[in-house]
């Protein structure tokens, strides 16, 4: 955490669907394109994605172009998120396996946290070394110390 010494966290072996809203969006069916992740959905009972800061939850993903996604919204502000509009080109990801996610305590609520992502060179066998990647900072945001998020398990 303090921008000189750093700790494994994880392995991500697949890329995350990423993409973007193609209008804008404040109620009823949102449509997704995912081209910049070659990305793809599938249904499910319950499925969860962020667009911006909001969770949301969908049910329904119906391929309408290459890439593009409408999904049936089943739950908006998931997760005590806060329930916006959201403007054409907003940001999305579909929240699962792909997504790294790292616990926290409710005292580090407004700390600041240096990341590094290594890539691995499948061809050469090797993984970037330490020293040749810049650090991505996030400062940790929320109301942990009244309602920490829930422990979210079985999604895919």
């Amino acid at each position: 955490m303090d921008g000189e010494s750093y700790s494994y966290l994880t392995n991500v072996g697949t890329p995350a669907r990423t993409g973007y809203l193609m209008e804008d969006w404040s109620s009823g069916t949102l449509t997704v394109n995912l081209s910049e992740s070659n990305g793809k959905l599938l249904s499910a009972t319950e499925a969860l994605a962020i667009v911006e800061n909001e969770i949301i939850k969908y049910s329904t993903a119906e391929l309408v172009g290459v890439n593009q996604y409408r999904l049936t919204v089943i739950e908006r502000g998931a997760y005590g998120t806060s329930e916006v509009n959201h403007a054409k080109n907003a940001r999305f990801a579909r929240l699962d396996s792909a997504i790294v996610a790292q616990p926290y305590t409710p005292d580090m609520v407004g700390r600041t946290i240096a990341y590094k992502a290594l890539s691995y060179n499948v061809y050469g066998s090797t993984k970037q070394s330490l020293s040749d990647v810049e650090p991505f900072y996030y400062k940790i945001k929320g109301s942990a110390e009244s309602s920490p998020l829930p422990n979210i398990q079985n999604i895919s």
